[in-house]
C-alpha cells in the first residue's frame, strides 16, 4: 500500500470529486469535474460568509449529488449535512496535498472490532499533487482563515468531550435523546439549545427538532416543528405517573419490603465463610486422629499439626458464637407515603440520571414518532408510540401525546 501511495496510485476507497482510472501501473486518481465543481462551490460559499448549515440547505434545495449517495447507507442520509460540509472543507486533498498512512486500525481482542489509531507524523506519506487540486491555495486560505475566526469567536470552550465510539444517546444530558424520530423523514429528533439575556439574567431554552430539517433544510424534510424540552418531557412523564395506580404502588411497596426481609434473614457472608472453614478444619483434624489411632503418636510434627487445628477450631467456634449472638437491627421498610412523595418529583428524579431514565423508559415504550397535526391546529404536533406488552403502559393500544409546539398543551388523546 505504501508503495502505491508513493507512486500516486489509488489505495482504495471513495472520494467526492474524484474517480479512479485504469493506468499502466494500476488505478490512478483523476478529477471528476461534475463533482469537482460542487466542491469549488462549497468552498466559495463558505469564503463568502455562509454557514455550513446554510450551505447544506442550499445544496439540498437544488438537489445536488452528495458524498455517499451511491453507497449502501446513501438513501438513509438523504442529502448534504453540516458534518459533510465540515469534512469536505477540512480535506487537504482538494488543495493538492495528499496524505496517506495517518491512521492504522487495531483489532480489539475482546470485541473483535477494528479501531482507528492515529499514527505519528513521521509515518505519514505526504505527496503534493497539483494536478489533482480542485481548489486553489488562495481560496483554501480564505476559507480556513474564516473557520479559524469562527472557532475563536464562537467555538465551544468546554473541556468535556463525549467518549469516543459511544452513541450520543448514551451520554446525552437530555431525557429523550435517541428515543424520538421524525414521522415524516425518519431522522432522529434532536435537541437544539439557545439562550438570551434579559435584564442581566441569562435564560436557556431547549427544543426538540427534526435533525434533518435543521441540518439539511426543508428540501429534505418539511417537518419544521419545534417542541419545548420541558413541555414534551413533562407530558411523557405525566403518562407514566398516571399509569401508576394506587394498587400498583401498594404492590410495589409490598414486593420491595418482602425482598428486604429476605435479604435480612439470609446468613451474613462472614458467618457462611467461617462455617465453611470450620468444617474443613474439623475434617482435617478427624483425619489426623484416625491416623494416630493406627500408629504411633511419638512424631513431633504430627503432634504440632493436631495442636494447630485444635487451636484454630476453638477460635472459629468463638467467632461464630459471637457473630450469631450479635443482635441485628430490624430491616428498613419502604413507606408508601415516601414513595408517593417521591413520585410527585418524578421529573427531578429522572433529570439526575438521564441515561438511566432513558433505559427505564425504553423498557415500557417503543420508539416515539413526532409529526405536525394540521387537522387539529396550525402549530399542533402529535407524538405517537407503541407500548411494550410487558411494560407499565402495556394496557394501552397506543400512546399519543398532542401538544402545541412552542406553547402549551392540547388535551391528550390516549389509547386510540
Amino acid at each position: 500500500m505504501t508503495g502505491r501511495a508513493l507512486a500516486g496510485r489509488s489505495t482504495g476507497g471513495r472520494l467526492f470529486g474524484y474517480r479512479t482510472s485504469r493506468g499502466p501501473d494500476g488505478a490512478e486518481w483523476v478529477v471528476f469535474e461534475p463533482e469537482a465543481e460542487i466542491v469549488r462551490r462549497v468552498f466559495r460559499l463558505c469564503a463568502d460568509g455562509l454557514s455550513m448549515k446554510a450551505i447544506a440547505a442550499t445544496l439540498n434545495a437544488e438537489g445536488l449529488p452528495f458524498p455517499g449517495k451511491v453507497t449502501r447507507q446513501g438513501p438513509m442520509r438523504r442529502g448534504w449535512a453540516v458534518s459533510t460540509i465540515h469534512t469536505l472543507l477540512a480535506n487537504e486533498k482538494y488543495v493538492g496535498r495528499w496524505v496517506w498512512n495517518k491512521t492504522m486500525f487495531v483489532k480489539d481482542p475482546v470485541t473483535g472490532k477494528r479501531t482507528p489509531v492515529a499514527r505519528s507524523k513521521d509515518d505519514w506519506v505526504v505527496e503534493d499533487r497539483p494536478d489533482l487540486a480542485i481548489v486553489d491555495g488562495e481560496l483554501w486560505n480564505r476559507v480556513h482563515e474564516r473557520l479559524r475566526a469562527v472557532r475563536t469567536a464562537y467555538g465551544a470552550r468546554e473541556t468535556q468531550q463525549r467518549p469516543r465510539g459511544q452513541a450520543p444517546e448514551m451520554y446525552s444530558p437530555h431525557l429523550l435523546s435517541g428515543l424520538i424520530r421524525c414521522a415524516i423523514c425518519g431522522a432522529r429528533v434532536t435537541m437544539q439549545t439557545s439562550q438570551r439575556k434579559k435584564h442581566g439574567v441569562v435564560y436557556r431554552y431547549g427544543r426538540y427538532r427534526c435533525s434533518f430539517h435543521v441540518t439539511k433544510g426543508p428540501a429534505i424534510c418539511s417537518n419544521s416543528m419545534s417542541i419545548r424540552q420541558d413541555v414534551l418531557e413533562a407530558k411523557l412523564v405525566e403518562k407514566f405517573h398516571t399509569a401508576l395506580t394506587p394498587e400498583m404502588i401498594d404492590a410495589l411497596v409490598t414486593a420491595t419490603n418482602q425482598v428486604l426481609g429476605q435479604l435480612h434473614a439470609a446468613p451474613p457472608h462472614e458467618i457462611s465463610a467461617l462455617a465453611h472453614e470450620r468444617q474443613q478444619v474439623e475434617r482435617e483434624l478427624s483425619n489426623l486422629v484416625a491416623f494416630v489411632t493406627q500408629g504411633d503418636l511419638s512424631s513431633p510434627r504430627l503432634r504440632d499439626e493436631i495442636r494447630v487445628r485444635e487451636q484454630r477450631l476453638a477460635e472459629l467456634d468463638h467467632q461464630l458464637d459471637r457473630l450469631r449472638a450479635a443482635t441485628q437491627p430490624a430491616p428498613r421498610q419502604i413507606d408508601r407515603a415516601w414513595v408517593v412523595a417521591r413520585l410527585q418529583t418524578l421529573n427531578e428524579l429522572l433529570a439526575r440520571d438521564p441515561a438511566g431514565a432513558r433505559r427505564e423508559i425504553q423498557k415500557h415504550i417503543e420508539e416515539l414518532r413526532v409529526a405536525p397535526a394540521p387537522d387539529v391546529g396550525e402549530r399542533v404536533v402529535r407524538v405517537t408510540g407503541r407500548p411494550k406488552i410487558d411494560g407499565l403502559l402495556g394496557a394501552e393500544e397506543a400512546v399519543r401525546l398532542q401538544l402545541v409546539a412552542g406553547a402549551g398543551f392540547e388535551p391528550a388523546t390516549i389509547g386510540l
